[in-house]
């Protein structure tokens, strides 16, 4: 599954409101609790990796939808020009990676590292499919990491433009949107919460 992600981040409600009445935007389904469960090396690779802007690289989740225990794995590869994710559903949170069994090979132990929950709200428009994260939550899920607090809540909004064609006009979308993108990773942002620099 290939596609495009712009990434941006609204302080303030009305931000959000003002940018829903001027683009039209239709609202797909009811809003739901997303919580994802990051897998990385004892060292952190992915997380560095991401941090210094490395391609190819992964990143390794466990998801699931208002509180159910059944969600499923996905693996998230970004490419220079485009991001593609391999999905195993009806999958079960696992703590040891390995116990996936789905003969992938990442040269690496994997354990379950950073816990990411939010409310998402999804809409559409002509250009695309968007999505809302809010009340955005993160839990430390391994002690080894030398942390502030087990857990932290934010405040910030993080509005998000999927597309699936690769052969788009980036700079006329964002013109016609009339918002600037950001890098966002909510895992590294929760790593960074819990990490001393």
């Amino acid at each position: 599954m290939k596609r495009q992600e712009l990434k941006f981040i609204f302080e303030e409600q009305d931000q959000f409101n003002n940018f829903f009445k001027t683009n039209n935007l239709k609202l797909l389904f009811p809003k739901r609790v997303v919580s994802s469960i990051y897998y990385d090396t004892a060292n952190l690779k992915f997380f560095r990796e991401s941090e210094e802007g490395v391609v190819p690289r992964t990143k390794v989740r466990f998801r699931y939808y208002n509180y159910d225990n059944i969600g499923q794995l996905e693996l998230k590869y970004t490419f220079n020009y485009y991001r593609d994710k391999k999905i195993y559903k009806n999958q079960k949170f696992k703590k040891d990676f390995n116990d996936y069994h789905l003969n992938i090979d990442l040269d690496n132990d994997l354990y379950p590292v950073l816990k990411v929950s939010y409310l998402r709200s999804y809409f559409s428009n002509d250009l695309g499919r968007f999505t809302l994260d809010e009340n955005i939550s993160y839990e430390l899920m391994r002690s080894k990491i030398n942390s502030i607090s087990s857990k932290s809540l934010t405040n910030e909004k993080v509005f998000e433009l999927k597309i699936e064609n690769n052969f788009y006009d980036y700079k006329s979308i964002l013109e016609e949107i009339n918002l600037k993108d950001y890098r966002n990773s909510k895992y590294c942002n929760g790593i960074q919460k819990f990490l001393y620099f």
